[in-house]
């Protein structure tokens, strides 16, 4: 497996694994408006990467992408996706480990998420701690959570 930077024409390929797995993990439990949020926070996704707000890194095995990370404020994990073929293979940590990376060279001292109902115990495992309870705004469920670095 590789982990790099996601490149500009990668984008498109990032937002479909994204979709695919919200659709079949997270959206059987949102409401109609919780879905619309999610989607409307997806289509932004690409001008915040090209007006470089987020940073992207993208995991591929043999040119095929199997997962992405995107942050933002050197800290903030905004996307985490693992093609569900490939879950529970350490893909989603060797990720989470590229950006504590990246957020330690940079000063930074916690990775900070917005987590997903089906990825908090994920982020458990991988050293993160609840903030708060489950919350929800515009439809969209998350448990804020933290991890020191």
């Amino acid at each position: 497996m590789q982990i790099r930077p996601l490149l500009p024409d990668e984008i498109e390929p990032c937002r479909s694994l994204v979709h695919s797995v919200f659709d079949r993990f997270e959206a059987p439990d949102y409401s109609r408006e919780g879905i619309a949020s999610f989607y409307a926070f997806l289509d932004s996704v690409p001008e915040q990467f090209n007006s470089g707000a987020l940073k992207i890194w993208a995991a591929l095995r043999e040119d095929r992408l199997i997962g992405v990370l995107a942050m933002r404020d050197g800290r903030h994990i905004y996307l985490l996706f693992v093609d569900p073929g490939f879950h529970r293979q350490g893909i989603a940590r060797a990720l989470v480990q590229t950006a504590a990376d990246f957020a330690r060279e940079n000063g930074q001292k916690q990775l900070t998420v917005n987590s997903l109902p089906y990825a908090v115990p994920v982020y458990h495992r991988l050293g993160f701690s609840d903030l708060s309870a489950e919350q929800t705004a515009d439809g969209i469920r998350f448990t804020p959570m933290r991890c020191l670095l």
